[in-house]
């Protein structure tokens, strides 16, 4: 009952500033609330900024993909309990890299590369 109560308390800056510390690696998916509307939102926003980016079939393709291979590694691993958390984790730290990859794009036609090294990596 603490869970459901804290979890509706949870403030979208939070979730915000949680996956850019899941981007960061500051934090892991454990950090995150157990929620399937929140997994669901970041699932549908990851979709959305991929089609823009490359188009809706690679970003429909991607999307399925990353949800069953971690699907199937937390199976076998059984932590099929995470995988809620995890998914949004992935998703959610895919996002805020996107949107910083995003803006150095809009910001420059040409970037350097060193920081695409960088940024592939992180």
């Amino acid at each position: 009952m603490d869970d459901q109560k804290r979890q509706s308390k949870i403030k979208s800056s939070d979730i915000i500033i949680d996956f850019f510390k899941v981007a960061v690696l500051k934090k892991g998916p454990k950090d995150l609330p157990k929620s399937n509307l929140l997994l669901a939102i970041v699932i549908l926003t990851a979709l959305f900024i991929s089609s823009i980016n490359h188009g809706l079939p690679v970003a429909m393709t991607e999307t399925f993909t990353v949800i069953f291979i971690t699907y199937l590694l937390l199976a076998l691993r059984n932590y099929p309990n995470r995988y809620t958390q995890t998914v949004t984790a992935l998703f959610g730290g895919g996002i805020v890299i996107s949107l910083v990859v995003s803006m150095l794009f809009f910001f420059t036609d040409q970037l350097p590369t060193l920081i695409r090294f960088i940024i592939f990596f992180w």
